[in-house]
């Protein structure tokens, strides 16, 4: 019987891959000759409407050549999405019978979809579709699944797992639960090549119920290391894209990550989903770009403070900073200095009066009012020029005639309008600024002016930072706020959604302003608090009062880790303080090894030959700062192969790296090597620390402590 099963597989497998090879060979030429028509209508375009601009024929041959290369383009898309399915075309198949119906229908699962053109049977499912969710979520006999069309019901009479490895079927096997065991502790069990990858084969229960929930506003995920928040986040993306195809791109998408290495860590999993890449940003480089001369610290810098400082007043004022009673309160100040605010002088252009100090305050406290006073001020501004303009001519022959008196005036009529003409764009430029220092407030002067008063101790440590022009990483996002208040962010409504990952490292404030900023997003925001380096945040829950406007308001757990072994789960769960502890996966391996450091670059250099003859090619060493780091690299650089990792690097598949643990997190590799004075850490944020760490390792962990192993390592 089974070998029936995996003869009659292999044959429809063959069916399938000689239609995606009889596609390739009549459609490639296709591609080849469309690429060179393409190429030869522009260059016709351009040499027979070079002189001509203007004409309306040009404009019709490049609508057409537009669209042309769009055709162009979908057609290259199919053919390299059929290179890449041909490889493993599909990896499930359920059988499905609906209410009504006499016979059942296969339906096979893969990354995309895949219909015979002369037919149009579906020959492939995407993961995506409404059927598709029986295979993650249903077992064997009655089962149901929602669509546009409503509840669909029927019976699953097989679910069959499918293996398929470069076109060739490696075996199969029927199944009447979820995702077995074999086939995730075979996809878990292999080595990290330092990207994120898709899952759909291995998608389990609770991450497809986070994929396909289509029911919040706001959707937040607590998720344990490993847990797989990150690829639920961006298989739901694409889920959403596809499900909502005609009405959401990837660019209404917007990703914050915590680093530009997770950043381009998690690049290529949309497009490995057939889906173009969403915009992906953190939010330094979001927030940062305010002032141009000013220095922005990041966060590594603000985490590095932490670390090597035990002040509990640097911690206190970053989380207070960064609390919603902070933001509140400072909307509040910021509120009482507008309405107590008014405007003293006039605006003048040589000798000329555009507008009186009491126009403009009624203008900006009564005409437009109800617009945020960076936009006050920018219509103001436009009523001010058109002023100006009526008033030009006599302004340029007060400007001529002062310039005759001074002798600066050019003798020629030609010459008298150029410089008319430059001095009234000077005269335009001069007017907007102006127009802006006479009703807006400087968010800076605000800030300092609400630290001063409501927070002194607050104020010295700022008020310093600014007069060098550094503002502080925790400042970034109070200045910001004040910067959406008074209109200079604009809310980005074209953005539909919005996924932010590690939530637990951005305070409050963030989230309130990513509720204003994108006020027709819906959200997806995942972190676990365990992971937290200092504290900013109660719980992944609790963000939901910061989207008071969000009605909807989904909360899931995720708390089984699906990458490391159940020792090295076993060794991090000691050091969470939640109550909800990790469920941990049935794979096992070595224990995590803990020793003294006698000779450090020899016992790391063997560790990691060790790691690498056992065929984990891809490894970490992890300290706590990027001083240790810095010091620790320049003892291996020159005894092993060793790249040092900043938060503008890439990591890359089969090298070791040495980076600090925080920016490790979102991460794996293949075993991992803690280095650092253990005896030293003994706070709540270094057990977070090393909980951290020592979740990076999908196979292999070794800790390297010094002089003693400390509180931490005898738990």
């Amino acid at each position: 019987m089974e070998n029936e099963i995996f003869n009659y597989e292999k044959d429809r497998l063959k069916y399938i891959t000689d239609y995606i090879d009889r596609t390739l060979f009549s459609e490639t030429p296709n591609e080849e000759s469309f690429r060179q028509y393409i190429i030869e209508e522009r260059r016709r375009i351009w040499n027979d409407y070079s002189q001509d601009t203007d004409s309306i024929d040009l404009m019709q041959a490049n609508q057409t050549l537009e669209m042309d290369t769009e055709r162009y383009f979908r057609m290259k898309d199919k053919l390299y999405f059929l290179q890449q399915t041909r490889n493993s075309p599909y990896f499930a198949r359920i059988d499905f019978r609906e209410d009504g119906c006499d016979e059942a229908e296969s339906f096979y699962i893969g990354a995309l979809s895949l219909i015979d053109n002369k037919t149009y049977a579906i020959l492939i499912c995407d993961w995506r579709a409404d059927i598709a969710s029986l295979y993650y979520d249903a077992t064997l006999g009655p089962a149901e699944y929602k669509c546009e069309e409503g509840i669909i019901r029927g019976d699953i009479s097989l679910r069959r797992q499918i293996k398929i490895d470069k076109g060739e079927l490696q075996y199969v096997f029927d199944n009447g639960i979820n995702i077995t065991d074999p086939i995730l502790m075979e996809e878990l069990g292999k080595t990290s090549d330092a990207k994120l990858k898709t899952v759909i084969n291995t998608i389990q229960r609770e991450q497809n119920q986070v994929i396909r929930d289509l029911s919040a506003d706001l959707l937040l995920v607590q998720g344990s290391a490993g847990s797989g928040k990150t690829s639920v986040a961006l298989h739901r993306i694409a889920f959403l894209l596809y499900r909502f195809r005609k009405s959401l791109t990837s660019q209404d998408v917007v990703i914050f990550s915590p680093s530009e290495v997770f950043s381009a860590y998690i690049a290529e999993v949309l497009p490995d989903l057939g889906e173009e890449n969403a915009v992906r940003t953190d939010f330094y480089h979001f927030f940062a770009d305010l002032e141009s001369d000013t220095h922005y610290a990041d966060r590594a810098e603000q985490i590095e403070a932490l670390l090597k400082s035990d002040d509990p007043f640097l911690r206190e004022m970053i989380f207070t900073k960064g609390s919603k009673n902070f933001a509140k309160a400072l909307k509040s100040y910021y509120n009482t200095c507008y309405s107590a605010f008014r405007c003293t002088v006039d605006i003048t252009c040589f000798g000329q009066i555009l507008a009186t100090a009491e126009e403009l305050n009624g203008w900006f406290f009564e005409d437009y009012a109800s617009y945020a006073p960076e936009q006050r001020v920018g219509k103001i501004i436009t009523r001010v020029l058109d002023t100006a303009e009526d008033l030009k001519e006599p302004i340029c022959h007060t400007f001529l005639d002062e310039a005759s008196k001074h002798g600066v005036l050019a003798f020629t009529d030609e010459e008298k309008t150029e410089q008319c003409e430059e001095m009234w764009n000077s005269c335009m430029a001069e007017i907007k600024s102006k127009v802006r220092s006479a009703l807006l407030i400087s968010p800076r002067k605000i800030y300092l002016s609400f630290l001063k008063e409501q927070y002194p101790a607050f104020y010295e440590y700022s008020a310093e930072l600014f007069s060098q022009n550094i503002v502080p990483y925790e400042d970034l996002f109070c200045l910001s706020w004040l910067n959406f208040l008074v209109g200079a962010i604009s809310p980005m409504r074209n953005v539909k959604q919005v996924v932010v990952d590690e939530a637990q490292e951005y305070p409050e404030i963030v989230y309130l302003l990513l509720a204003g900023i994108f006020p027709a997003a819906r959200f997806t925001v995942l972190g676990d608090i365990a992971q937290q380096v200092d504290s900013k945040i109660p719980s992944i829950a609790s963000l939901a009062d910061c989207f008071p406007e969000k009605k909807s308001v989904a909360s899931f757990v995720l708390n089984k880790s699906y990458r490391s072994t159940h020792e090295i789960n076993a060794f991090a769960n000691r050091f969470r303080e939640r109550d909800e502890e990790m469920r941990m996966m049935d794979r096992h391996g070595a224990v995590p090894r803990i020793e003294k450091i006698t000779d450090e670059v020899s016992q790391i250099k063997q560790t990691i030959e060790q790691y690498r003859a056992a065929g984990h090619r891809t490894n970490m060493i992890l300290c706590r700062t990027q001083e240790e780091c810095d010091l620790l690299y320049r003892k291996l650089m020159h005894e092993m192969p060793v790249i040092r990792m900043r938060s503008f690097d890439t990591f890359t598949p089969e090298t070791t790296v040495i980076l600090p643990i925080y920016l490790s997190k979102g991460l794996e590799a293949d075993g991992v090597v803690i280095v650092g004075d253990t005896a030293e850490w003994k706070t709540k944020e270094d057990r977070n620390l090393m909980y951290v760490a020592a979740t990076r390792a999908l196979h292999e962990l070794t800790v390297l402590y010094r002089v003693e192993p400390g509180p931490l390592l005898s738990m």
